[in-house]
């Protein structure tokens, strides 16, 4: 069955039957690690080849989260959550669980993507970005303060960063 077929049976089924037709469905090599994502002005509909390639069985699942923004937004405009209680409604209604994230396996399509542990020098404080801040200063401490460190973008360096700044926050507290 087609995207477009697929797609007017859920629009059908959430009485939005008025965006059947007008919404694009294109595949976007440039994603990482994102499995899909709805452009909502322009009404258009991005999905990863990579990634869905390696999880065929989740396409339809991607394509209703996505198509479920498009409808919510049409709805209510930046009013509206993006994962809030009506996007939400949309995706128990379509029969998939409201879940936010993919939490698919990225493998090697997530090299190259850091976290970075912001750790305060002169109080127990630290926090985890995904972009290096190098204009970050500590709330009670002040600018020039700030110890930074890295680890891959994935759980196991997620883990390691938080594993440290709990050993930074005891060093600084005790």
């Amino acid at each position: 069955m087609s995207s477009s077929r697929r797609g007017r049976t859920y629009l059908g089924l959430w009485g939005a039957e008025e965006l059947d037709g007008r919404y694009e469905v294109a595949w976007n090599r440039r994603l990482r690690t994102t499995a899909g994502q709805a452009r909502l002005r322009s009404l258009r509909i991005e999905l990863n080849p990579r990634l869905l390639e390696r999880h065929p069985e989740r396409v339809l699942e991607v394509f209703v989260h996505e198509l479920a923004h498009l409808v919510v937004y049409r709805r209510h405009g930046r009013a509206a959550r993006l994962h809030g209680r009506q996007w939400r409604a949309l995706m128990r209604r379509a029969g998939f669980a409201p879940e936010p994230r993919h939490g698919m396996d990225v493998g090697e399509l997530a090299r190259g993507s850091w976290l970075y542990l912001h750790l305060c020098l002169g109080c127990p404080a630290w926090w985890i970005t995904r972009r290096l801040r190098r204009d970050l200063v500590c709330p009670r401490c002040g600018p020039d303060r700030v110890e930074v460190h890295r680890a891959p973008g994935r759980s196991e360096g997620l883990h390691a960063l938080e594993q440290l700044g709990r050993r930074h926050a005891r060093r600084q507290a005790g």
